[in-house]
Protein backbone atom coordinates (compact mmCIF):
# COMPACT_ATOMS: atom_id res chain seq x y z
CA UNK A 1 0.00 0.00 0.00
CA UNK A 2 2.82 2.25 1.16
CA UNK A 3 4.80 1.34 -2.38
CA UNK A 4 1.33 2.20 -4.33
CA UNK A 5 0.95 5.74 -2.73
CA UNK A 6 4.71 6.09 -3.63
CA UNK A 7 4.93 4.88 -6.90
CA UNK A 8 1.46 7.31 -7.62
CA UNK A 9 3.31 10.29 -5.87
CA UNK A 10 5.90 10.03 -8.03
CA UNK A 11 4.30 9.43 -11.32
CA UNK A 12 2.22 12.67 -10.12
CA UNK A 13 5.42 14.96 -9.59
CA UNK A 14 6.48 13.36 -13.38
CA UNK A 15 3.82 14.37 -14.94
CA UNK A 16 4.12 18.19 -13.23
CA UNK A 17 7.63 18.55 -14.40
CA UNK A 18 6.84 17.10 -17.82
CA UNK A 19 3.75 19.53 -18.05
CA UNK A 20 6.44 22.00 -16.91
CA UNK A 21 8.77 21.41 -19.64
CA UNK A 22 6.04 21.43 -22.39
CA UNK A 23 4.72 24.74 -21.28
CA UNK A 24 8.42 26.31 -21.10
CA UNK A 25 8.73 25.17 -24.60
CA UNK A 26 5.45 26.39 -25.58
CA UNK A 27 6.72 29.65 -24.33
CA UNK A 28 9.94 29.83 -25.69
CA UNK A 29 8.94 28.89 -29.40
CA UNK A 30 5.71 31.49 -29.48
CA UNK A 31 8.60 33.99 -27.84
CA UNK A 32 11.21 33.03 -30.77
CA UNK A 33 7.92 33.83 -33.10
CA UNK A 34 7.30 37.13 -31.75
CA UNK A 35 10.60 38.01 -31.75
CA UNK A 36 10.84 36.64 -36.05
CA UNK A 37 7.67 39.13 -36.65
CA UNK A 38 8.54 41.89 -35.09
CA UNK A 39 11.77 41.73 -37.26
CA UNK A 40 9.75 41.15 -40.68
CA UNK A 41 7.60 43.86 -38.90
CA UNK A 42 10.91 46.27 -38.98
CA UNK A 43 12.33 45.39 -42.29
CA UNK A 44 8.40 45.44 -43.81
CA UNK A 45 7.78 49.14 -42.27
CA UNK A 46 8.45 52.00 -44.28
CA UNK A 47 11.49 53.32 -43.18
CA UNK A 48 11.58 56.64 -45.01
CA UNK A 49 13.30 59.98 -42.76
CA UNK A 50 14.55 63.19 -44.99
CA UNK A 51 17.62 63.35 -46.34
CA UNK A 52 20.59 64.77 -45.47
CA UNK A 53 20.74 68.56 -44.34
CA UNK A 54 23.64 70.22 -43.06
CA UNK A 55 26.33 69.33 -45.28
CA UNK A 56 29.62 71.01 -47.48
CA UNK A 57 31.30 70.40 -51.22
CA UNK A 58 34.84 70.66 -51.17
CA UNK A 59 36.36 70.34 -54.59
CA UNK A 60 39.63 68.50 -54.97
CA UNK A 61 41.56 67.50 -57.85
CA UNK A 62 39.66 65.58 -60.28
CA UNK A 63 36.26 65.10 -57.84
CA UNK A 64 34.87 66.44 -54.42
CA UNK A 65 34.79 65.91 -50.77
CA UNK A 66 31.38 66.10 -49.44
CA UNK A 67 30.99 66.99 -45.74
CA UNK A 68 27.83 66.06 -43.71
CA UNK A 69 25.89 65.86 -40.08
CA UNK A 70 24.59 62.60 -39.45
CA UNK A 71 21.56 62.32 -37.29
CA UNK A 72 21.02 60.99 -34.40
CA UNK A 73 19.73 57.46 -35.87
CA UNK A 74 21.02 54.46 -34.32
CA UNK A 75 19.84 52.45 -37.51
CA UNK A 76 21.69 54.10 -39.83
CA UNK A 77 25.31 52.75 -40.85
CA UNK A 78 26.30 54.32 -43.55
CA UNK A 79 25.96 57.34 -46.09
CA UNK A 80 25.86 56.34 -50.02
CA UNK A 81 26.38 58.30 -52.66
CA UNK A 82 25.46 57.62 -56.51
CA UNK A 83 27.22 59.22 -59.80
CA UNK A 84 28.07 58.82 -63.24
CA UNK A 85 31.35 58.76 -64.12
CA UNK A 86 32.62 58.57 -68.62
CA UNK A 87 28.87 56.58 -68.81
CA UNK A 88 29.03 54.49 -66.26
CA UNK A 89 27.52 54.54 -62.70
CA UNK A 90 29.17 54.02 -59.69
CA UNK A 91 28.36 53.83 -55.74
CA UNK A 92 30.65 54.99 -52.82
CA UNK A 93 29.75 53.90 -49.16
CA UNK A 94 31.02 55.72 -45.88
CA UNK A 95 30.25 54.25 -42.66
CA UNK A 96 28.49 56.25 -39.37
CA UNK A 97 31.82 56.78 -37.89
CA UNK A 98 32.81 59.00 -40.39
CA UNK A 99 31.66 62.28 -41.62
CA UNK A 100 32.93 62.77 -45.15
CA UNK A 101 32.44 60.60 -48.48
CA UNK A 102 34.99 61.78 -51.38
CA UNK A 103 34.22 61.12 -55.38
CA UNK A 104 37.10 61.09 -57.38
CA UNK A 105 38.47 60.00 -60.94
CA UNK A 106 36.93 62.77 -62.98
CA UNK A 107 39.36 63.80 -65.97
CA UNK A 108 36.84 66.26 -68.36
CA UNK A 109 33.98 66.97 -67.07
CA UNK A 110 32.90 70.43 -65.74
CA UNK A 111 29.82 69.64 -63.45
CA UNK A 112 29.10 66.32 -61.80
CA UNK A 113 25.72 65.08 -60.23
CA UNK A 114 25.46 62.83 -57.28
CA UNK A 115 22.78 61.47 -55.21
CA UNK A 116 23.32 60.58 -50.93
CA UNK A 117 21.22 58.91 -49.44
CA UNK A 118 21.20 57.42 -45.60
CA UNK A 119 20.90 54.21 -45.39
CA UNK A 120 19.59 51.71 -42.12
CA UNK A 121 20.86 48.10 -41.02
CA UNK A 122 18.19 46.57 -43.32
CA UNK A 123 19.49 48.22 -46.25
CA UNK A 124 16.52 50.42 -46.50
CA UNK A 125 17.43 54.00 -48.21
CA UNK A 126 16.53 57.00 -46.97
CA UNK A 127 15.06 60.39 -49.19
CA UNK A 128 17.61 61.55 -51.99
CA UNK A 129 19.53 64.80 -51.58
CA UNK A 130 21.12 65.37 -54.90
CA UNK A 131 24.27 67.70 -54.99
CA UNK A 132 26.35 69.50 -58.02
CA UNK A 133 30.17 70.13 -58.07
CA UNK A 134 32.85 70.93 -60.39
CA UNK A 135 35.54 69.09 -60.06
CA UNK A 136 39.54 70.80 -59.83
CA UNK A 137 41.98 70.18 -62.64
CA UNK A 138 42.23 66.10 -63.32
CA UNK A 139 45.78 64.77 -61.39
CA UNK A 140 46.98 62.72 -65.23
CA UNK A 141 45.99 66.84 -66.69
CA UNK A 142 48.40 68.17 -64.24
CA UNK A 143 51.04 65.54 -65.09
CA UNK A 144 50.00 66.20 -69.01
CA UNK A 145 50.53 69.92 -68.29
CA UNK A 146 53.86 70.09 -66.35
CA UNK A 147 55.44 67.09 -68.46
CA UNK A 148 58.85 68.32 -69.72
CA UNK A 149 61.09 65.82 -71.74
CA UNK A 150 64.81 65.93 -72.49
CA UNK A 151 67.81 64.07 -74.32
CA UNK A 152 69.29 61.49 -72.03
CA UNK A 153 71.63 58.67 -72.81
CA UNK A 154 70.06 56.14 -74.78
CA UNK A 155 66.87 57.89 -74.79
CA UNK A 156 64.88 60.86 -72.88
CA UNK A 157 64.55 62.10 -69.50
CA UNK A 158 61.32 63.22 -68.42
CA UNK A 159 59.58 64.94 -65.37
CA UNK A 160 56.26 65.62 -64.46
CA UNK A 161 53.99 66.73 -61.00
CA UNK A 162 51.62 64.43 -58.72
CA UNK A 163 50.44 67.12 -56.60
CA UNK A 164 48.50 64.68 -54.78
CA UNK A 165 51.01 61.56 -55.48
CA UNK A 166 48.55 59.23 -56.55
CA UNK A 167 49.36 56.07 -58.74
CA UNK A 168 49.96 56.73 -62.40
CA UNK A 169 50.75 55.02 -65.00
CA UNK A 170 53.01 56.90 -67.81
CA UNK A 171 53.24 55.37 -70.98
CA UNK A 172 56.52 55.39 -73.33
CA UNK A 173 55.50 54.94 -77.17
CA UNK A 174 58.24 55.16 -80.19
CA UNK A 175 57.30 56.01 -83.85
CA UNK A 176 58.16 52.21 -85.86
CA UNK A 177 58.87 52.30 -89.24
CA UNK A 178 57.89 48.71 -89.66
CA UNK A 179 54.55 49.29 -88.06
CA UNK A 180 54.22 52.03 -90.55
CA UNK A 181 55.57 54.79 -88.32
CA UNK A 182 52.68 53.81 -85.75
CA UNK A 183 53.36 54.48 -81.78
CA UNK A 184 54.19 51.30 -80.66
CA UNK A 185 54.30 51.04 -76.44
CA UNK A 186 58.22 50.45 -75.51
CA UNK A 187 57.74 50.82 -71.87
CA UNK A 188 55.24 51.47 -68.82
CA UNK A 189 56.59 53.04 -66.10
CA UNK A 190 54.73 53.50 -62.74
CA UNK A 191 54.91 55.65 -60.00
CA UNK A 192 53.39 57.58 -57.13
CA UNK A 193 55.62 60.53 -56.05
CA UNK A 194 54.75 63.92 -56.46
CA UNK A 195 57.78 65.29 -58.57
CA UNK A 196 58.94 62.11 -60.30
CA UNK A 197 61.74 62.31 -62.75
CA UNK A 198 62.83 58.93 -64.98
CA UNK A 199 64.52 58.35 -67.65
CA UNK A 200 63.89 55.69 -70.21
CA UNK A 201 67.13 54.54 -72.44
CA UNK A 202 67.63 51.14 -74.36
CA UNK A 203 67.60 53.40 -77.92
CA UNK A 204 69.61 54.32 -79.98
CA UNK A 205 71.92 57.29 -81.18
CA UNK A 206 69.57 58.22 -84.01
CA UNK A 207 66.42 60.32 -84.75
CA UNK A 208 63.63 59.07 -82.86
CA UNK A 209 60.10 60.15 -82.49
CA UNK A 210 59.08 59.55 -78.68
CA UNK A 211 55.13 59.74 -77.06
CA UNK A 212 54.44 59.81 -73.57
CA UNK A 213 50.56 59.85 -72.45
CA UNK A 214 49.62 59.28 -69.08
CA UNK A 215 47.24 56.95 -67.56
CA UNK A 216 45.18 56.82 -64.26
CA UNK A 217 43.18 54.09 -61.82
CA UNK A 218 40.24 54.90 -62.80
CA UNK A 219 40.89 54.00 -66.21
CA UNK A 220 41.58 57.79 -67.66
CA UNK A 221 44.16 58.88 -70.41
CA UNK A 222 45.87 62.02 -71.11
CA UNK A 223 46.65 63.21 -74.61
CA UNK A 224 49.58 62.07 -76.06
CA UNK A 225 52.68 64.76 -75.72
CA UNK A 226 55.66 64.21 -78.89
CA UNK A 227 59.33 64.90 -78.50
CA UNK A 228 61.83 64.20 -81.66
CA UNK A 229 65.01 63.88 -80.54
CA UNK A 230 68.84 61.87 -81.19
CA UNK A 231 69.64 60.24 -77.87
CA UNK A 232 72.91 60.29 -76.60
CA UNK A 233 75.58 57.72 -77.36
CA UNK A 234 75.43 54.88 -74.88
CA UNK A 235 76.97 51.43 -74.38
CA UNK A 236 77.45 48.85 -71.97
CA UNK A 237 81.10 47.83 -70.81
CA UNK A 238 81.76 44.82 -72.10
CA UNK A 239 82.61 41.64 -69.56
CA UNK A 240 84.74 40.91 -67.64
CA UNK A 241 83.82 43.89 -65.13
CA UNK A 242 87.32 44.70 -63.29
CA UNK A 243 87.58 45.82 -60.16
CA UNK A 244 90.67 48.30 -59.00
CA UNK A 245 89.45 49.45 -55.88
CA UNK A 246 92.08 46.82 -54.15
CA UNK A 247 94.89 48.87 -55.86
CA UNK A 248 93.49 52.11 -54.56
CA UNK A 249 94.88 52.95 -50.65
CA UNK A 250 93.46 52.79 -47.88
CA UNK A 251 89.85 51.41 -49.25
CA UNK A 252 87.47 49.44 -48.17
CA UNK A 253 87.19 46.54 -50.74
Amino acid sequence: MVGSLFYCKKTKLNDMKSYSFIFTLGLLVLSLFSCDNNEEDKVTKPWNPGPLTEYSITPINGGATISYTIPNDPDIIYVMAEYERNGRSFTEKSSVHKNSLTIEGFHKQNSVNATLYKVNKFEQRSEPLTVEFEPLESLISIAQNSLEMITGFGGIIASWDNPRATELGVRLMVEDEEEGNQLVTKDMYFSAVEDDLHPFRGFEAVETKFALAFEDKWGNISDTITFITTPFFETMVPKPYADFRSSVPYDNT
